[in-house]
C-alpha cells in the first residue's frame, strides 16, 4: 500500500499532467506524438497550426514532462516521454470523475428524501 506521501505525490503528478492536457491543442499534438516522434513543421501541417502557438503548447508539456525533444541537426525533434504516465493520469482522473459522480448521487437521492 503506498504512503501519504506517495499518493500526494501522484496526485500532484496527475494533476500537472491534466493541467498540461486541459486545452484542445494540447489534447491533439500528444495525440500526433502517440503516433511517433515529430519535429515542429510536421506538427504544425498535422494540427494546421501556426509556429508560434505549437512552440507554446509544446514548452508547456515539455514543462509537464509529457514530452521531450533532441535536437537533430537544426530541427528539435519532439517525442512522448512516457505513454504509460499519460494513460495512468487519465485513468486516475476517471476514477476521481467516478467518485465525485457517486458522491453526487448519493447527495441527490438524500437531498430528494429531505424534499418529499
Amino acid at each position: 500500500m503506498a504512503s501519504k506521501k506517495q499518493q500526494r505525490d501522484e496526485q500532484d503528478r496527475t494533476s500537472q499532467i491534466f493541467g498540461a492536457l486541459a486545452h484542445p491543442i494540447r489534447l491533439r499534438i500528444v495525440s500526433e506524438l502517440a503516433r511517433g516522434p515529430m519535429n515542429v513543421s510536421e506538427i504544425m501541417e498535422a494540427l494546421e497550426v501556426e509556429q508560434t502557438a505549437v512552440s507554446k503548447h509544446l514548452a508547456v508539456l515539455k514543462s509537464a514532462r509529457i514530452v521531450c525533444c533532441a535536437c537533430a541537426g537544426r530541427c528539435r525533434i519532439y517525442t512522448l516521454i512516457s505513454k504509460r504516465a499519460v494513460r495512468a493520469a487519465l485513468a486516475a482522473g476517471e476514477k476521481l470523475l467516478a467518485a465525485a459522480c457517486e458522491k453526487d448521487s448519493s447527495a441527490e437521492s438524500v437531498g430528494r428524501r429531505f424534499r418529499a
